[in-house]
C-alpha cells in the first residue's frame, strides 16, 4: 500500500471519529434542551384525620431539563379534592407549588386519592401523586386535642394569635412526637418535636406570626408523626387569620 492511500486511509479514519464526536455532542446537547418534570415526593401519607377534615400539603415540581417545562393540566382524582398551581410555565431550574387540598367530607376508613400532572415533558408526558388518609377517625392511643385550630387576632392578647394544642398518649411507654409538615412561612410550633411520657400528655404551643394575605393561603394543616410501639401520623385542620391586600 502507497504511503499516499495509508495517509488518506487516516484523514478519513479522523474526519469519521470527529463527526461521530459532534453527532453525540449534538445528541447530549439536544437531550439537555429538554423539559424535565421531577417531583419533591409523588406520596404523602396524612395518617388519622377527623370527620369533617379540611388538609392541605405541599407538592413540588421542578423541572431539571434545559427547556420550559409547561403543566397542561393538572386533574384531581374526584370533587373532594382542589390543586392549585403556583404556576404552568417553570424555567429550567425552577419550581412550581402544588397545593393539595383534600376535603374528607363525611367519607370513612382509609382512603387513597391522587392528582395527575400532564405536562411537555417528552419523557414523562404524565405524572402523578398520591395521598391517604384514615378518615373520619382518630388514633386509639394518641389524641389531639382541639381537632381543629382557627386563629383570629383577640384584643385580650395584645392581638397574638396563639393556639395550644393538648397531644394525650395512651401507650403504656413513651412515644417521640414531631410536626414534621405545616406552614412554616405562617406559623410557629413550639415545641416541634417532643416525648410525650406514657399515660401523659404535653402542651404544643401554635402561634400565627404572619397574616396570610389571600384566602386559598389560609387553609393548611398539621401534620404530627409519633414513634413508639406504633409509627403512626395524625392532622389537625389549620385555618389562619388573613386580610386581602388593599
Amino acid at each position: 500500500m502507497s504511503n499516499r492511500s495509508i495517509i488518506l486511509g487516516y484523514s478519513l479514519s479522523i474526519f469519521a471519529f470527529v463527526a461521530l464526536i459532534a453527532a453525540l455532542g449534538h445528541a447530549a446537547g439536544s437531550q439537555d434542551q429538554k423539559p424535565k418534570i421531577r417531583l419533591s415526593e409523588d406520596y404523602w401519607y396524612f395518617g388519622y384525620l377527623y370527620t369533617g377534615a379540611v388538609v392541605h400539603h405541599d407538592f413540588w415540581i421542578h423541572n431539571s431539563g434545559g427547556d420550559t417545562l409547561r403543566i397542561s393540566k393538572v386533574t384531581p382524582g374526584c370533587g373532594c379534592t382542589t390543586a392549585p398551581l403556583s404556576k404552568q410555565d417553570i424555567a429550567p431550574g425552577d419550581s412550581a407549588r402544588l397545593s393539595v387540598v383534600f376535603d374528607t367530607k363525611n367519607m370513612l376508613g382509609k382512603m387513597i386519592k391522587d392528582v395527575v400532572i400532564k405536562s411537555n415533558d417528552p419523557d414523562k408526558p404524565e405524572a402523578q401523586v398520591t395521598f391517604m388518609g384514615v378518615l373520619n377517625s382518630e388514633h386509639p392511643k394518641v389524641k389531639v386535642k382541639p381537632n381543629v385550630i382557627r386563629f383570629f387576632p383577640s384584643a385580650a392578647n395584645n392581638n397574638r394569635m396563639r393556639k395550644t394544642l393538648l397531644v394525650s398518649n395512651g401507650f403504656d411507654t413513651d412515644i417521640e412526637l414531631k410536626a414534621i409538615d405545616y406552614p412554616r412561612s405562617l406559623i410557629k410550633i413550639s415545641p416541634v418535636s417532643i416525648k410525650v411520657k406514657a399515660r401523659s400528655s404535653v402542651n404544643i404551643e401554635v402561634e400565627q406570626t404572619v397574616v396570610a394575605t389571600a384566602e386559598e393561603d389560609a387553609l393548611g394543616s398539621i401534620t404530627f408523626e409519633f414513634t413508639g410501639p406504633e409509627n403512626e401520623r395524625t392532622t389537625v385542620p389549620l385555618v389562619t387569620y388573613y386580610k386581602r391586600k388593599p
